[in-house]
């Protein structure tokens, strides 16, 4: 779907190259014709894309690994698209910092956390996935909910894997707001972010997160758009 003339991943994709931490950048997507316009995005931007089982994520995130001899693997989701290079940075030496198998930013999705844990909105989830980790959760991961959601089999682990969730706090305080949901499932969800890219890419073409609360600040009417339709 078009935002400002260019393909929502397209945007996605634009804002990860932007991060310091990564060495390559990859597009994994499906064997399904389909997919093939995802393909030719993934040339016109320079990177790699490889194509894998359309129902099983996790054996998909695993061949691109293995294909690209990957360690760590960054997961970032094509319906995050205003996952941001500064977060991905964090996260990034958050987890070299712990030595963990996994680590991401807190959000809810994560009920390990506990309640006081600060959390960031849902939809600008980055995930670091040792590779040794991915391999064992891959030859292990049974349930198809666990295939689905590539990295559920590690963080429902904590005994059998080293897990490390950055909290928002620090520089990432303004974001402790984990009410807030980015991520794009349905087509409301898709007017919001339409707009944030509106109101945000014309001033900066890599818009960091608090600029994007500060237009919601500013237009509290699109908080309306976010999650499920009622």
């Amino acid at each position: 779907m078009p935002i400002l003339g260019e393909p929502m991943v397209g945007h996605l994709v634009d804002r990860v190259l932007q991060a310091k931490s990564l060495d390559q950048v990859v597009l994994a997507t499906t064997e399904l014709i389909g997919d093939d316009p995802l393909v030719e995005l993934a040339e016109a931007r320079g990177i790699q894309c490889y194509r894998g089982d359309s129902e099983d994520v996790l054996a998909r995130i695993h061949g691109a690994m293995v294909a690209f001899d990957a360690d760590p693997v960054v997961e970032i989701l094509g319906d995050n698209p205003l996952v941001h290079s500064d977060l991905i940075d964090d996260v990034m030496a958050f987890y070299y910092d712990g030595a963990f198998d996994y680590a991401s930013n807190a959000t809810t999705e994560f009920p390990q956390a506990g309640s006081q844990v600060p959390k960031f909105p849902i939809g600008i989830r980055v995930e670091v996935i040792r590779a040794e980790a991915l391999e064992r959760c891959h030859q292990a991961a049974g349930d198809p909910e666990m295939r689905e959601h590539s990295a559920l089999h590690i963080y429902s682990n904590p005994d059998h894997f080293r897990v490390g969730l950055l909290p928002a706090d620090g520089v990432w305080s303004r974001l402790n707001q984990p009410e807030l949901t980015f991520a794009v499932n349905y087509r409301r969800n898709f007017d919001l972010i339409s707009k944030i890219f509106e109101l945000c890419l014309p001033e900066d073409q890599n818009f960091s997160l608090p600029v994007v609360l500060k237009a919601l600040d500013k237009h509290p009417e699109l908080r309306a758009l976010m999650g499920a339709p009622e």
